[in-house]
């Protein structure tokens, strides 16, 4: 599967927050894998770092938590998905997630 998207940046790591919706009584796991996509200073020579987070799918979290584990600090590429989602306290947003089977590609470090 070729979705045409690729994410490329430095793994930080795998996280799992829950969250609950009180009105409709829902409950859920956000499964996340953290890419860093840029690293700068600003004017005042603080370093910050854009983070990717990309949405896990549940039956794919031993194999990638894995290999962000074996990964983390490194230089990657991995295949995405982009969907636009409807809901929640905005109405709208935009996803990044990962397919089905989708791996973590170690870069060549410089």
């Amino acid at each position: 599967m070729n979705p045409g998207t690729y994410i490329v940046g430095t793994v930080k790591g795998y996280s799992e927050q829950p969250w609950e919706n009180k009105q409709s009584g829902k409950s859920g796991m956000n499964r996340r894998l953290g890419i860093a996509t840029n690293t700068y200073e600003d004017e005042w020579g603080e370093k910050h770092q854009d983070i990717q987070n990309i949405d896990v799918q549940q039956d794919s979290v031993a194999h990638i938590a894995a290999q962000a584990e074996k990964l983390k600090g490194k230089k990657v590429m991995i295949a995405v998905v982009w969907r636009a989602k409807t809901g929640g306290r905005n109405g709208a947003w935009l996803s990044c997630f990962l397919p089905k089977d989708a791996d973590l590609i170690a870069l060549k470090q410089d």
